[in-house]
């Protein structure tokens, strides 16, 4: 029901769900600010989907969950600045791109803020780390028809770079992301341009939407 919805976006943040995933205190208030503020257009967004297709397929979860954010208003971000249009292959490049994106977004994201390996909040990062292929299609498109080689192919790559990977949970800079799989790794031939929730300012069209 309607009312259930509503009980259950409005207590999202102080959910087990949110708990377990140890987000900084930032995001825990600005994930109540905003539900606050927008709990009725909320309500009426996941209503309206929910009712046409059930969310039983992932492709349709990940374009509500994207698209909500893009909403006018929600006046939250752009699909620009998500990263939506960059769908991932098989190749090293674009899976470390990918890989990148994700862990800079969850260091970005949670409490842990590790200077050392032998730090306890290094520790928990890393099993987070553990999940990034598992949850890659929760932000991008995967190629039809090849999905799960692309994820094989990206467990693959972690376990092969792991230390290096590591890396970024203790250099967690924008500038250090944008060029890791260029210059760290070496797999791409040039830095990203458009980094997921970067605080450097140098995303495609930050200067527009500012």
């Amino acid at each position: 029901t309607e009312d259930e919805l509503s009980s259950a976006i409005a207590g999202l943040c102080k959910s087990e769900e949110w708990r377990s995933a140890e987000y900084a205190t930032h995001v825990r208030k600005g994930c109540s600010n905003k539900i606050r503020e927008h709990l009725d257009f909320l309500v009426e967004w996941w209503g309206i989907n929910r009712s046409k297709t059930g969310l039983q397929h992932m492709a349709h979860q990940r374009w509500l969950m994207h698209s909500v954010c893009t909403q006018p208003a929600a006046q939250a971000c752009s699909m620009r600045s998500l990263s939506w249009s960059d769908e991932v292959d098989t190749s090293r490049c674009s899976l470390c791109r990918a890989i990148t994106k994700d862990v800079y977004t969850m260091t970005r994201m949670s409490r842990h803020r590790p200077t050392t390996r032998r730090d306890a909040s290094f520790a928990a990062m890393k099993l987070r780390l553990g999940d990034v292929c598992d949850e890659l299609a929760l932000h991008r498109p995967l190629p039809a028809g090849d999905q799960e080689h692309v994820l094989v192919e990206c467990k693959i790559l972690v376990k092969d770079l792991q230390s290096k990977f590591e890396m970024l949970l203790l250099n967690r800079t924008a500038m250090f992301a944008r060029n890791f799989c260029n210059e760290e790794v070496q797999l791409c031939p040039w830095e990203l341009s458009t980094l997921p929730h970067a605080d450097d300012g140098l995303n495609p069209g930050d200067k527009e939407e500012l």
